[in-house]
Formats: C-alpha cells, structure tokens, sequence
C-alpha cells in the first residue's frame, strides 16, 4: 500500500511542474535590468619609445639604427634530392606508397631543408601506417 501511496505522491509531483515553474519565469522577466557600463575611451595614438623612462642601470631604450647591423637575411639554400625506399615493392606496397608519398610526389620540386625534413617526417609516418596494414 505504501508503495502505491508513492507512485501516486510522484505523479502529482510530476504534474505540478509546470504549474510551479510559471511564477518562476515570471519573477525572472521582471527583474530589474542590468545598467549598462560607461564606454571606455579609446586611445588613436600609440605611446612613442621617447614616451618611456629609461631602463634600470641607466640603460638607454634602444632605437632602430643599434637593433640592425644592415645586413640582409640568408635565405633558405634550395635543395634538391632523390626518394629510394627498399623492400615496398616486395611487400606490394610500393604503388601505395608512390601515390601517398609526399617526398615522391614532390621529388622534382626544390626545397629548402625544413621543407624536406617536414616531408620526411610524414613518409616515416606513412611507411609506418602501410606496413601495419598488411
């Protein structure tokens, strides 16, 4: 009996809900909104390196003639190389490595070294990926 009792008890709780959770939506629509922040100015022009105190130890703020020597950056020497990869042809991988490759595909290209290191690194990935399918 007490069971039943219970059930009963919970469908009422159940169905009350709805009714419960009008009053509530209410008291939320009527609160008082939020006041808005004043607006923060907003500055046009950037603080000037002369603007600035010196530095601890009486270290003067370097300017643009001291950063740089003048001397133009090397650039990147261009390399060129060749693929051979041993032992995909006698496990019937070397079409699928051929079409996957990223140093085969782009054999003829020139490259830098970070270029071809990066290439490297996914072919050693994608050996590793074709040699756990078979």
């Amino acid at each position: 009996m007490a069971t039943g009792i219970r059930r009963v008890l919970m469908a009422l709780a159940i169905a009350a809900l709805p009714l419960l959770a009008g009053p509530l939506r209410a008291q939320d629509a009527a609160a008082a909104p939020v006041a808005a922040l004043p607006p923060v100015p907003l500055t046009t022009a950037e603080p000037r390196i002369e603007d600035f105190t010196a530095l601890p130890g009486a270290a003067a703020w370097p300017t643009l003639e001291t950063t740089t020597d003048g001397e133009a950056a090397v650039v990147a020497e261009e390399l060129r190389y060749t693929v051979e990869i041993n032992g995909m042809v006698a496990l019937g991988l070397e079409p699928q490595y051929r079409g996957l490759s990223a140093l085969w595909t782009k054999r003829n290209d020139v490259a830098n070294l970070a270029q071809i290191n990066r290439r490297v690194s996914e072919d050693r990935d994608l050996i590793d990926q074709l040699l756990r399918s078979i």
